[in-house]
């Protein structure tokens, strides 16, 4: 096993799903755990069809490649020094860290099909919550970010309670976003905050991470099967290499897409992502449990779409009633160079 992760394949396996998840850093802030973790099952079935039968990667290998890619981009943190949200980011990075360790702990403990068929279940339950409540106007994006603002304090004591949640998803899927966007989503912090936010976090403490995983090590050979135990290097140096510069690619790609696009476009582009995501991921917990969130998540977006369709149509409505209203009263108006109806008697 030890030596598959060296194969041609895998080169281009995780070279591609390291390009994706930098693009979905650098575009939305986060989604790059889920991007990583959904590409393993999509790469293996693309290698799959072309004849190779027997590639996998474990739960453990993926979240050595998140963690590795999160210390590399350690740096960007000057593309987004000015949008950072200080002291979230410091309030955010305390329980994570704690909680991180829980999470490692899993990882170690647990097979990777068991962790993936968890990971699919909360990554669906959290695209369903996307398509019927993540989708909001600007206005009241806005509206509700003035609001918590002047409410901070129960802002910070929700956003300890998402980090903590997000560091046990940290330590044993890669995943830390989801817990906290439902919390940005429900206050309507703005996209360029966050992800500045955010990535700063994963800067203080993705290093903290790398060092556990190379510190600990599961007491099952077959989850460690990049050599830990052997005594062999974490990462092969050229492969590590690729799998960086293939991120740092898609991250530079991301933040220029991330400048170019709305807020409204990038929860599009972030809804999508996590509900081909969801799909993929639940392929692992076998056919009837694929099926039914497949099908509840194919439901949520029927809604979504149909209620978004109403909600356009209706304002369309009322601005052209608005419209034709105003042109009635511009008709009303006499002008001031015409004679009145009845002059002066």
């Amino acid at each position: 096993m030890a030596a598959m992760a060296m194969r041609p394949e895998t080169w281009m396996a995780t070279g591609g799903m390291a390009l994706v998840a930098g693009w979905t850093r650098g575009a939305c802030g986060f989604g790059m755990g889920i991007s990583m973790n959904a590409g393993v099952t999509l790469a293996g079935i693309i290698i799959a069809l072309a004849g190779i039968k027997d590639w996998s990667l474990s739960m453990y290998e993926v979240v050595c490649l998140i963690t590795a890619i999160d210390v590399s981009f350690v740096p960007a943190m000057a593309i987004i020094w000015d949008d950072i949200h200080l002291h979230l980011a410091l309030i955010l990075a305390l329980p994570r860290a704690i909680f991180l360790v829980l999470g490692t702990f899993v990882l170690l403990k647990c097979k990777s099909v068991t962790l993936s068929m968890v990971l699919g279940l909360l990554v669906t339950a959290f695209a369903m919550w996307q398509w019927l409540y993540g989708t909001i106007s600007e206005d009241l994006r806005k509206h509700k970010w003035a609001a918590t603002q002047r409410k901070p304090f129960c802002f910070y004591s929700w956003a300890v309670v998402a980090s903590s949640v997000s560091g046990v998803t940290s330590g044993f899927a890669g995943v830390t976003s989801p817990p906290v966007q439902v919390l940005v989503l429900l206050t309507g912090m703005p996209k360029a905050s966050f992800r500045a936010t955010w990535i700063t976090v994963n800067s203080i403490l993705k290093p903290l991470q790398l060092i556990l995983l190379i510190l600990l090590s599961g007491e099952d050979k077959k989850q460690n099967p990049m050599g830990l135990q052997s005594g062999s290097l974490f990462f092969k140096c050229s492969y590590f290499f690729v799998v960086i510069v293939c991120a740092w690619t898609g991250l530079m790609f991301g933040d220029i897409c991330h400048r170019m696009m709305s807020e409204r476009t990038a929860r599009r582009c972030l809804v999508f992502l996590l509900s081909v995501s969801s799909v993929l991921l639940l392929a692992k917990a076998g056919l009837i449990i694929s099926g039914i969130g497949t099908l509840l998540l194919l439901i949520s977006a029927f809604i979504s779409i149909l209620g978004s369709w109403f909600s356009e149509n209706k304002d369309h409505s009322i601005n052209k009633k608005h419209k034709d209203e105003s042109k009635g009263i511009d008709c009303e108006v006499p002008s001031l160079n015409e004679p009145l109806l009845h002059g002066n008697r």
